[in-house]
């Protein structure tokens, strides 16, 4: 492991886990609706960043298997029936039907190189299903670096910027959309309490107000790839 990779994985420690678990079950119960149409009660499904294992938890699938970097999020999903590990590589030789990220791939200093590595655990039948942010100039909050930035975001996305590395990287793009973002974290009390159709249109008006997106995307390895 080099210098950099050790960095970006001690960014992930006590704080950042408790930042992450403050409402967690909520974000990824709103966010199943984009994943739940393109998985069912056979596939074997494999989340990159699953964290405590919340979306993996409220999807149907046969087997379920995480990737994550922190301690206590992995000790966490593990208790929800997730078979996860701490590296991408531990699931060499194995094919999922199904590889789905939420807002992970932002995080990792070569995002290329670990969509190569998803190709590579997928056949022709597979899909890959991810949700990034999409971060634009004019949310303020992009505007200044902050040195202890908790989210530590290194890459930011858009529809089309995300489509030319899926192809680079031996990708066919079947979709890619943008959508809403979702209210902040100290706002899920109130918003936990929503029915997910009113809560989704709150979260449009927030998204609209603070300029925020995701980008979601499905796609399959191409022929030959």
């Amino acid at each position: 492991m080099n210098v950099k990779t050790r960095e970006v994985e001690q960014h992930y420690g006590p704080e950042y886990t408790k930042k992450l678990l403050y409402g967690s079950s909520t974000i990824e119960l709103r966010r199943t609706y984009l994943f739940e149409p393109h998985v069912d009660d056979t596939h074997r499904i494999l989340d990159f960043g699953c964290g405590p294992g919340d979306l993996l938890d409220s999807l149907p699938g046969e087997e379920k298997y995480g990737v994550e970097i922190g301690e206590e999020s992995r000790k966490l999903a593990a208790a929800k029936g997730v078979i996860v590990e701490d590296a991408l590589d531990k699931f060499h030789g194995m094919t999922f039907d199904r590889v789905i990220s939420s807002h992970a791939l932002e995080h990792v200093l070569d995002p290329a190189s670990k969509l190569s590595q998803f190709r590579e655990l997928m056949d022709e039948s597979s899909l890959l299903l991810l949700l990034l942010p999409m971060n634009v100039w004019a949310d303020r909050s992009q505007r200044r670096w902050c040195e202890n930035d908790i989210d530590m975001h290194l890459y930011t996305w858009t529809p089309l910027l995300l489509g030319n590395l899926l192809k680079s990287t031996g990708f066919q793009v079947e979709q890619i959309q943008t959508i809403h973002s979702w209210p902040p974290r100290r706002g899920l009390k109130v918003f936990s309490r929503m029915h997910p159709l009113i809560y989704r249109v709150a979260a449009r008006g927030w998204s609209a107000i603070t300029c925020k997106r995701q980008v979601f995307a499905i796609a399959r390895r191409s022929v030959g790839s």
